[in-house]
């Protein structure tokens, strides 16, 4: 729409909901201008996904503790979150193992940073 709506808060987890671009000024210094899908891949240190199965989801959970390439599985709500060890980016082989074990893949995303993480990254320190 050619439209500009300049918001200052300090709740981020709303303005996570309402922008896709931010300005971060700490200190009155400029820190960071520009979309927040750059600066949170950029910022991203490991790659964290959710994967959601049919069935028995504590096999799959098992099976990717052993996976070179896992940092660490946790299952949450259903959903089972696997962070990568640093380096590694492509989670392909999460679904691979789940075919494996014979298991239907509901669901299956790549975590994204939220405005906290991306604000305590840039300035070193925690949000407001």
């Amino acid at each position: 729409m050619g439209k500009t709506v300049l918001i200052s808060s300090h709740i981020l987890m709303e303005l996570d909901e309402l922008c896709n671009k931010l300005l971060v000024v700490d200190g009155g210094r400029l820190v960071y201008g520009g979309a927040i899908a750059d600066v949170a891949g950029k910022l991203k240190a490991r790659v964290e996904v959710s994967v959601r199965v049919a069935g028995d989801s504590r096999r799959l959970v098992d099976a990717l503790r052993g996976v070179a390439e896992v940092d660490s599985v946790a299952e949450n709500d259903g959903w089972i979150r696997v962070k990568l060890r640093e380096g590694f980016r492509d989670y392909s082989f999460v679904v691979a193992r789940a075919v494996q074990e014979g298991m239907q893949v509901l669901g299956l995303h790549e975590e994204e940073p939220g405005l906290e993480e991306v604000f305590m990254r840039l300035t070193g320190r925690k949000a407001p």
